[in-house]
């Protein structure tokens, strides 16, 4: 009877060393030659700020990522040794942009442009030219618009709006107002 006792014992205080092996943290992220590196100084107004499980020196569990920058972008959900693994991308109005499942970037809500690749596909990417391509901005799914659309042609200075042509132009603000009307969130 006391083997057994001392077994549980062991058991349970076993099981609460593995249970708290996981460490909350503070990691900040700066760029460097190597790409993207993770260091437990820096300075809140500069370098994106992770809070939230680490393992060695890297996120790694479930944490936010705020960046200090103007539009205020968070990321949160869980890491997997440094590298987003489900993670949710936020701008500082809480639009979802896009997230990460298993690892794998999906762009949800942003700026997309139409033009041919290198290899003569062509198609929507999130890389393009201002100046020369069409330029999307609105809801993606799949990596393509969807549904409520505002296409820019910079060319023409025409906006297609909802497959309607719009030929006045439009202030910074007046067309923020008019993305979030059009999202219904103005």
């Amino acid at each position: 009877m006391k083997h057994l006792l001392f077994i549980i014992t062991f058991q349970l205080f076993t099981f609460n060393l593995y249970a708290q092996s996981s460490e909350t943290g503070v990691l900040y992220q700066f760029k460097s030659s190597a790409g993207l590196v993770w260091k437990t100084f820096g300075q809140d107004k500069v370098q994106p700020k992770y809070e939230g499980e680490v393992s060695n020196g890297a996120p790694d569990g479930f944490g936010v990522l705020s960046y200090p920058f103007s539009y205020g972008k968070s990321v949160v959900g869980e890491w997997k040794i440094g590298k987003e693994w489900y993670t949710e991308h936020y701008n500082k109005e809480g639009t979802l942009l896009g997230k990460y499942v298993k690892g794998e970037w999906i762009l949800k809500w942003g700026v997309l442009f139409h033009h041919s690749k290198k290899d003569g596909i062509e198609g929507w990417y999130e890389d393009g030219d201002e100046k020369k391509d069409r330029k999307y901005v609105g809801d993606i799914t799949n990596g393509k618009p969807n549904g409520r659309e505002l296409r820019l042609h910079l060319k023409e200075k025409i906006m297609k709006v909802n497959g309607r042509m719009v030929k006045r132009r439009v202030k910074e603000n007046s067309f923020k107002l008019m993305v979030q009307s059009m999202r219904g969130n103005g």
